[in-house]
């Protein structure tokens, strides 16, 4: 398992693409993420899984809220190690 950090842009600012932080998490742990942690409402996530890339990190939690909530958010995922050496 790897580690990963997940950058939530635009959610729960100015009244507009509104998501519970209770609600990401559950929706990250609907995709078999694991240990799922969110920071404040500004979106950020850590969470352990065992995909390979961020790619595919980022196309699938992007699909489950668009589908679950009705937008698609703009986000970046970093594992631990590349965050460290940003």
């Amino acid at each position: 398992m790897v580690t990963w950090i997940a950058l939530f842009r635009g959610i729960n600012v100015g009244g507009n693409n509104i998501l519970p932080m209770a609600k990401l998490k559950s929706d990250l742990e609907s995709l078999k993420l694991k240990n799922v942690r969110t920071y404040i409402q500004s979106g950020n996530a850590i969470f352990d899984s065992s995909a390979k890339t961020a790619s595919s990190l980022t196309k699938n939690i992007a699909r489950r809220i668009e589908e679950q909530h009705g937008f698609r958010p703009h986000l970046l995922i970093f594992n631990r190690k590349d965050l460290l050496t940003a």
